[in-house]
């Protein structure tokens, strides 16, 4: 579905309320989903993006406690 959605340029930067008030990769990141993960991390997904619910956390700090998904951003970074 996700892939589906990247294709038509569907905003994965935008809070949906019908999913606990996180973002694309929030939602992912938080179902460790480590291949979608990878592939959101090729788009313009904004990792600075605070939730509206879970104490407005960003991504980069719902994560941190997730070694495997910590890993994918660091890499990810250095690439660029």
């Amino acid at each position: 579905m996700i892939r589906k959605l990247l294709t038509i340029n569907v905003d994965v930067n935008v809070v949906a309320a019908a999913d606990d008030d996180r973002t694309t990769l929030q939602t992912i990141a938080e179902e460790e989903h480590l291949e979608m993960i990878k592939r959101l991390l090729t788009t313009n997904v904004d990792v600075n993006v605070a939730a509206a619910t879970d104490y407005d956390r960003t991504t980069l700090q719902m994560i941190a406690e997730h070694k495997a998904i910590m890993m994918i951003l660091q890499a990810t970074a250095e690439s660029q």
